[in-house]
């Protein structure tokens, strides 16, 4: 009688295992497909970010007054031309982002404001 138990728990024990197996295959098969699924999609997506980093540089860099160069031509010459460069371009990104939050938030205000004064007028 316990032989028989053991025995069917033993068979339990290989089943569970099996569909266990089944189960991660499956799994593995189904992770496979949504990364194929998926690398088209973060292919773009990366293709239109690094589009919106270039429309957003352009402008700056535009923008940005030219440094006259020193005369000197020392070393730390260079690098404070450039820093001032850096900093320069850093200043225009600031105000760039302040003018587009709050246009930002002006535009997030304006349909309420329209809308109450719909009301009003009915």
């Amino acid at each position: 009688m316990l032989e028989t138990e053991l025995e069917s728990v033993r068979q339990r024990a290989v089943d569970l295992m099996t569909a266990l197996e089944h189960q991660k295959h499956l799994a593995d098969e189904q992770q496979k497909q949504l990364n194929d699924e998926l690398r088209p999609q973060r292919q773009l997506l990366e293709q239109v970010l690094q589009r919106l980093v270039e429309l957003e540089m352009s402008p700056v860099t535009s923008a940005i007054p030219s440094e006259p160069v020193s005369s000197e031509g020392s070393p730390n010459a260079d690098t404070d031309s450039v820093l001032s460069s850096v900093m320069a371009q850093f200043e225009v990104l600031q105000k760039d982002i302040a003018k587009r939050r709050s246009k930002s938030v002006n535009n997030s205000l304006r349909p309420d404001t329209e809308e109450e004064t719909l009301d009003v007028n009915k």
